[in-house]
Parts: structure tokens; C-alpha cells; sequence
């Protein structure tokens, strides 16, 4: 199929809607999306979420990136600086890591009335057009067992 810069601009919309859902998912919990507590799977309250994508990890890290310098959905994410020295995302793309895995990200994201702050993990991988998104919330305050998230 041709691409038209209409066919691509309707891709990247789409692309940018699902990540930025995603990456809402992934903050701490606001009613009414509540109820789903965590008992120390990591110690810590945790969430693990898993996204199947139709683009390849150069444009889905690209759009979080994005995304996260621009504060995310609800204006409360913050990219940290990788080991790399590089903002939001390491590109590991050169290390032909098993599981094509190509990216690491990190977000620091404050919970609305910013007395906690959760640390979001994000890893892309995947081969060609087709890319998984892992996201990882751990809430940054010991003790935070059963927070709802």
C-alpha cells in the first residue's frame, strides 16, 4: 500500500491516543478507576501493563518521549536522565538484546495532590512494525502496600 501523508498523519494520531492512554494507566489511581490493589508484588505496590502495537518501537518511544517532556496526559510526568546521560529513554537498540528489546524509559510521575510520586518504568521491544510496550508503576514511598493502583 502507498502511504499518503493523510494515511500517516491518521496513524500517528491513533499511535499517540493509545500511548497516551497507556502511560494514563499507568499513574497512580484516581476514582474510578480504582480497586485493583497490590499486596507486594514488588515489595511495594506495583503495576505491570503490557501494550501490542502496530508501529515500530522508534515511533512508539519517540511519541512517550514526547509525551513525557511535554508532562503526559495529566501534566504531572517528569523523564529522568538514563545512564546514558540521555533523557526519557535509552536506546539499546546497538546491544541486539534478546526479545528485541530497543528501549528503556524512565518517568518520574506525582500523584495529584503531590504528597507521593511513582517511578514508571517503560521498556519497548519488538521486531519491524510490530512492538510491545511494558509499563512499570512502583510507588516511590516505602509502605504503600494495597494502594488501589
Amino acid at each position: 500500500p502507498t502511504l499518503t501523508h493523510s494515511s500517516i498523519m491518521r496513524s500517528s494520531v491513533f499511535v499517540v491516543a493509545v500511548l497516551t492512554a497507556c502511560v494514563a494507566a499507568a499513574a497512580a489511581c484516581e476514582p474510578p478507576d480504582c480497586g485493583r490493589p497490590d499486596l507486594g508484588t514488588c515489595g511495594n505496590a506495583c503495576c505491570k501493563l503490557s501494550f501490542d502495537f502496530n508501529a515500530n518501537a522508534d515511533t512508539l518511544m519517540h511519541t512517550l518521549l514526547s509525551l513525557m517532556i511535554s508532562g503526559g496526559p495529566d501534566g504531572r510526568y517528569e523523564p529522568s536522565l538514563t545512564a546514558e546521560g540521555t533523557l526519557g529513554f535509552a536506546n539499546l537498540t546497538k546491544f541486539n538484546i534478546p526479545g528485541n528489546v530497543k528501549f528503556l524509559g524512565q518517568a518520574i510521575h506525582h500523584t495529584k495532590v503531590h504528597d507521593y510520586n511513582d517511578t514508571i518504568n517503560i521498556l519497548i521491544k519488538g521486531p519491524g512494525s510490530n512492538s510491545i510496550v511494558e509499563v512499570f508503576s512502583t510507588s516511590q514511598i516505602a509502605g504503600a502496600l494495597g494502594d488501589d493502583g
